[in-house]
């Protein structure tokens, strides 16, 4: 074999790897941003039902992605709620603990996509409204004394 086609082949096979590892690159250092809320419910009994009326009820929310069953926590497993309106998208997790308690977390956390310092403002809004409807109308009166709050890859809003 000559020696420009061996030159060639390894020009070639190093312009591969390398716009491989930049493919990878992205994937593998894998940035979170966004804000997470979350607290401990005392309750087990939490009103599924009642959360998704808070959530239509709330006039910034265009679009709810609720359990269909509407019945009370099933134990053990995670309920999930999803909630949208124009600038911000959040997920809530119930999650049972088997010490009896709920873990409720509300977030907007993605990858590779860093929300604009607005929008996060925006959904740390809806989501304090959010909490201070559910502690008043669902009786979940954990809200009232204390969320934790955490943020990914930027600065909380306040």
């Amino acid at each position: 074999m000559k020696a420009s086609v061996l030159i060639r082949r390894w020009f070639l096979s190093v312009a591969l790897l390398l716009s491989c590892t930049s493919c990878l690159g992205s994937y593998l250092d894998e940035q979170p941003y966004g804000i997470s809320r979350f607290t401990l419910l005392e309750q087990t009994d939490v009103d599924i039902a009642c959360i998704g009326a808070v959530l239509r009820k709330t006039p910034e929310i265009t679009k709810i992605d609720a359990p269909k069953d509407t019945a009370a926590l099933p134990p053990g497993k995670i309920t999930r709620f999803s909630y949208q309106g124009t600038g911000f998208w959040v997920q809530i997790r119930l999650e049972p603990t088997p010490d009896g308690l709920v873990h409720f977390t509300q977030e907007r956390v993605s990858y590779h996509h860093k929300p604009s310092p607005s929008d996060l403002k925006l959904t740390r809004t809806i989501m304090l409204k959010v909490e201070a409807t559910l502690g008043t109308e669902c009786g979940l009166s954990e809200f009232a004394a204390g969320v934790a709050e955490e943020c990914y890859g930027m600065k909380c809003p306040t």
